[in-house]
């Protein structure tokens, strides 16, 4: 039985994003994430963890496959109605702290 992608928080279907034509950066990526479940993203730099975050707010669209985000199809969602579901799942994004001289 497939589940309802209108029953978890976040789904991912067979996702694949990429910049160019010879790289993906995420390839045929599937999983669900429900309420009051917990996932970690663990990777090495430049792995792909802050690209399927912005996939998953549809800041970044994929190549092919749909994203579910809070019950609803984000995939080809225009952009002004992305702007409350953002809201409603919310993200804090990490900056790079750069050393300061003193001196």
């Amino acid at each position: 039985m497939t589940p309802d992608p209108k029953t978890g928080l976040l789904r991912f279907d067979n996702v694949t994003v990429g910049f160019d034509d010879e790289t993906k950066t995420l390839d045929g990526i599937s999983f669900e994430v429900h309420e009051r479940e917990t996932r970690i993203l663990l990777g090495a730099a430049g792995s792909g963890k802050t690209v399927l975050l912005k996939t998953a707010i549809g800041l970044i669209r994929p190549l092919s496959g749909r994203v579910w985000l809070l019950g609803e199809d984000i995939t080809d969602m225009p952009e002004a109605r992305l702007f409350d579901l953002r809201r409603r799942a919310g993200m804090l994004f990490q900056e790079r702290s750069e050393e300061r001289r003193v001196g």
